[in-house]
């Protein structure tokens, strides 16, 4: 009987353990709650920072595009300027070969020859001028000048051409010196 007596106290009993029981089940489930919840917020974060950082990358694509065009103009010029220079030098250096023959060949003849009409050939890189003599003399002698070794040294394609006589009895004739076979001296 005293089963049925305490029937309450029993009850309290089960009660009391079922309730135990679920304040136990009760901070499990917080506790993964809060966890869930934790990871949720660290999913979230991190999207928003991964966001933040495509935004950022995106950003600092689109300024250094707009630098890359802004410097687009420098570089064209640039590499306009460069190819500018690089020609410039290659037509110095067969200036300078010209202008070296013509001053050789300005010393070489005495005062009674004279050299006009100076033109050149890029195509053959040849100087071609005129030399005129004032007498059969003179000419002799320039002729020897120009088949001496000294000149034939270092210019060794020289041709004459085009010998005539003029009615003051001076003689003229061409002179074609190739200077792509002009061998430097120091």
């Amino acid at each position: 009987m005293s089963k049925t007596i305490n029937f309450v106290q029993d009850r309290r009993k089960t009660l009391s353990l079922a309730e135990k029981q679920d304040q136990v089940i009760l901070r499990k489930m917080t506790l993964v709650f809060l966890g869930i919840f934790l990871l949720f917020l660290a999913a979230l974060g991190g999207r928003l920072f991964l966001n933040y950082q495509y935004t950022q990358l995106l950003e600092d694509q689109k300024e250094a595009r707009a630098g890359i065009l802004l410097q687009e103009s420098v570089e064209r010029e640039y590499s306009i300027f460069s190819h500018k220079i690089t020609h410039i030098t290659a037509l110095w250096g067969k200036r300078q070969d010209k202008q070296e023959a013509i001053a050789f060949f300005m010393q070489l003849f005495s005062g009674d020859t004279t050299i006009s009409g100076i033109s050149y050939s890029a195509d053959s890189e040849s100087l071609t001028f005129r030399l005129k003599s004032a007498s059969i003399f003179v000419l002799e002698e320039t002729l020897n000048t120009l088949t001496s070794e000294q000149v034939l040294a270092k210019f060794p394609g020289i041709s004459k051409s085009g010998l005539s006589r003029t009615a003051d009895a001076s003689y003229s004739m061409n002179i074609t010196v190739a200077l792509s076979g002009v061998k430097q001296t120091e």
